[in-house]
């Protein structure tokens, strides 16, 4: 398991993620960052997307936002910061991507909408590799689904919550899954209304709380941004860091921590676009860039200012 993490996880597919990144980012011609007013138009098109985009925040936004900035500079130095904005960027094709993909090969069953990385896995690969394979492909995506659900989806909240507070990390399992349970029951239309109120709420809420950290520690902030840039591409580091130790560190916990923020690529928020009863695929697609931009461009970098700032 710990090859698998270190450089699976950890190298591999966080490069290849990138990668993958680029290449859309070149068939789409950037509109993204070339157009971005075009970008918003397209967003506020979108009738029901609030719900949809605050259903897939919910999945993204939190430890990654926090927990995963702060080890990414602790293992990788400040420059890993710099590296979370490359893959950010990168990132936006891909969640683009995926989302319109879901979008397309969604199905409507029973009155219900349904759709995801599944879905699109076993309609657009049949007619390439088989109706078996694919159809294998989509189930196994689906069973990793469940396990990363189990695991990266909450082991990792409760843990990191259960080393603030005087609890047991049972206990807060405990809670959080009668918590989860109160709001799962009631269908993604109960699940749409509370993300709908919570993640808008949180979200000001958090970022308010960084910008007075940041404006108390305002004549940091120059020092904050020469260390990213600094360090992402370090000469000394590099040297250093066995022939450019430093700098691999930089770039592997930068996008790395940078997937686990946005899971751009990962296939899941997918799902929560293709319930949108009235979305349609180009401005699902935009919405599903606007969560990267305010997950990782956003809320990320407030994190790592207020880490940088605060001389601990």
């Amino acid at each position: 398991m710990e090859f698998i993490n270190t450089y699976l996880c950890g190298v591999i597919l966080p490069c290849a993620l990138m990668v993958f990144g680029l290449f859309f980012a070149i068939k789409y011609k950037f509109f993204y960052i070339l157009h971005p007013v075009r970008l918003l138009k397209s967003s506020l098109k979108n009738r029901g997307g609030l719900r949809a985009l605050s259903v897939a925040l919910a999945g993204t936004l939190g430890v990654g936002n926090i927990i995963g900035v702060a080890s990414a500079i602790q293992m990788g130095g400040a420059g890993s910061i710099f590296w979370m904005w490359v893959s950010a960027l990168f990132a936006m094709s891909l969640k683009y991507a995926e989302v319109c993909l879901a979008m397309r090969f969604r199905r409507r069953k029973g009155g219900e909408i349904r759709g995801g990385a599944p879905y699109y896995i076993n309609e657009g690969l049949k007619g390439k590799i088989g109706i078996k394979p694919a159809y294998f492909l989509s189930c196994i995506f689906a069973i990793f689904c469940v396990i990363n659900s189990l695991t990266t989806g909450n082991l990792v909240q409760i843990n990191s919550v259960s080393t603030l507070l005087p609890l047991p990390p049972l206990a807060f399992g405990i809670i959080f899954t009668v918590l989860a349970f109160a709001v799962i029951i009631g269908g993604l239309k109960r699940i749409g209304k509370i993300t709908s109120i919570l993640i808008p709420v949180l979200t000001f809420g958090y970022v308010s709380i960084c910008i007075i950290a940041l404006i108390l520690n305002f004549d940091m902030l120059p020092r904050a941004f020469k260390m990213i840039f600094n360090e992402a591409f370090s000469f000394k580091s590099a040297v250093c860091g066995f022939c450019g130790y430093g700098f691999f560190a930089a770039m592997r916990y930068g996008v790395s921590r940078g997937v686990l923020s946005n899971e751009a690529g990962c296939g899941t928020s997918p799902s929560a676009h293709a319930t949108n009863n009235e979305g349609e695929m180009h401005p699902q697609g935009c919405l599903g860039i606007f969560e990267v931009l305010v997950d990782t461009l956003l809320l990320c970098t407030l994190t790592a200012l207020v880490i940088l700032t605060s001389n601990v």
